[in-house]
């Protein structure tokens, strides 16, 4: 059974423009935050690793 996750570049797309949106202040960090640096994907990636300012919680879990 294949089990390797998938998480596409729109999907992260999709999270940071959420999150900039919202007004959060966060950071990306890991392998998209690699890949980001380059200027393009280098390999597959699981997930997207993140860091929120805990202030914005509250508001982004609403």
């Amino acid at each position: 059974m294949n089990m390797s996750p998938h998480m596409p570049a729109s999907e992260v797309l999709a999270v940071v423009q959420w999150l900039t949106a919202r007004g959060a202040t966060y950071q990306v960090y890991g392998g998209w935050a690699v890949d980001a640096l380059v200027g393009r994907q280098t390999r597959a990636h699981g997930d997207l690793d993140v860091f929120v300012d805990a202030t914005a919680m509250p508001d982004l879990l609403t």
